[in-house]
């Protein structure tokens, strides 16, 4: 419905888009900008679109989507593509048919106090992009995966988030590098609480309160230089479970570490593993 392209300070406010996603040859993106910078969209409503509510696409730069919402579009709800240093904030993303809200392939992309929640797939997602910040985000009821991940992301962070009753796991790290998941409040999901998965390294988790999940915990899965610290983790589903004691070395954990899995299918794929002053039980 509205499209622009290479243009700058612009200011799109205080509309309503609605389209008709069984159109196949029009009503595709309720907003499409590419390649511009330093554009605004604030206060808007788009929903029902064929594939995306809101998208920035190209090198489009120092952009910002504020106070949106972006609800039952057949894709995503509000995506970043390219581009850097653009930024999603107290936005709404709902039953949309992929991803509520993705960063993808984007440098120093921000998404904060947004709510994104009954998503198909990831309800909050960064894909092959480099330090990325989620904060303050609550993330609910994902139909088939996760609340928020990082998936091939380098230098991000995870801070002050709520992911709950998601389908799969809570808040995932997959195959990243140098991410620091903290002060995330994780409970009632399928799976795991948080994972720590396949290929990640450097990953630091810290000071979450993960509780009541089907799965584990914290997992830490064919991953390396780990630190779990000073995290909260209670009863979950699974507890201490490793298929080699020696690989996490555990320090200073009052109870035990009930509820952290590091799971090391072939025999020394997870290395230097520390778990260190958290507080488990049953």
């Amino acid at each position: 419905m509205i499209y622009g392209d290479n243009v700058s300070d612009v200011v799109i406010r205080d509309i309503q888009l609605v389209g008709n996603s069984a159109n196949n040859l029009t009503d595709g993106y309720g907003i499409r900008i590419e390649n511009s910078i330093r554009v605004l969209i604030e206060n808007v409503t788009s929903c029902d679109f064929r594939y995306d509510g809101i998208v920035f696409a190209g090198q489009s730069s120092y952009c910002t989507v504020k106070n949106c919402h972006a609800n039952n579009n057949l894709r995503d709800g509000i995506c970043i593509y390219q581009g850097n240093s653009s930024q999603i904030i107290d936005c709404m993303t709902s039953s949309n048919g992929r991803f509520g809200i993705i960063a993808h392939t984007t440098a120093g992309c921000r998404v904060q106090n947004c709510t994104a929640y009954s998503n198909y797939d990831v309800n909050i997602i960064s894909v092959s992009s480099n330090d990325i910040i989620f904060t303050g985000n609550s993330t609910y009821g994902s139909t088939t995966k996760y609340g928020l991940q990082f998936n091939t992301v380098t230098r991000g962070v995870m801070s002050n988030n709520s992911a709950f009753c998601n389908f799969g796991v809570g808040i995932d790290c997959w195959n990243s590098q140098n991410c620091v998941l903290n002060s995330n409040i994780v409970y009632n999901n399928t799976l795991q609480g948080i994972a720590i998965d396949t290929y990640s390294y450097y990953a630091i988790c810290t000071n979450n309160q993960v509780y009541s999940n089907g799965g584990c915990g914290i997992s830490c899965f064919k991953s390396g230089s780990v630190l779990i610290s000073g995290n909260q983790v209670v009863n979950n589903n699974q507890g201490n479970h490793t298929w080699n004691p020696a690989l996490p070395l555990a320090i200073n954990n009052p109870n035990g570490i009930s509820g952290i899995w590091v799971h090391d299918e072939a025999g020394g794929e997870s290395s230097n593993v520390k778990i260190m002053n958290n507080n488990c039980s049953d």
